[in-house]
């Protein structure tokens, strides 16, 4: 039982040592993306145009199915939307009705 309890410390770093190709993996997606530069953009853009929608918790989501549907970037549109998040939502909203009054005039 002693041999056991000490070889587990050996087999769990060895089995984490396995994953760190894995890790890297969304490091690299990241890093190395293959789109061109306006796909990315367009992507990036709409993701924050989706996200100032009022339709919590759908965000995501729609910006995929946006992204795939119009061929822009997925990953984009994904950081896009995760700018406008719960902590700078009370701060971009009165802004955006505040804009929406004075174009609007009323």
């Amino acid at each position: 039982m002693a041999v056991a309890f000490q070889m587990a410390p050996v087999y769990v770093i060895g089995k984490l040592a396995g994953l760190k190709p894995v890790m890297r993996h969304p490091r690299n997606r990241f890093v190395e993306l293959k789109e061109a530069p306006p796909k990315f953009a367009l992507g990036f853009s709409m993701g924050i145009l989706v996200g100032m929608t009022p339709f919590w918790g759908v965000h995501i989501p729609t910006s995929l199915l946006v992204a795939v549907a119009l061929r822009w970037s997925k990953v984009a549109a994904i950081i896009g939307v995760q700018i406008y998040n719960v902590l700078t939502a009370p701060f971009i909203y009165p802004l955006n009705f505040w804009i929406g009054v004075n174009v609007v005039g009323v």
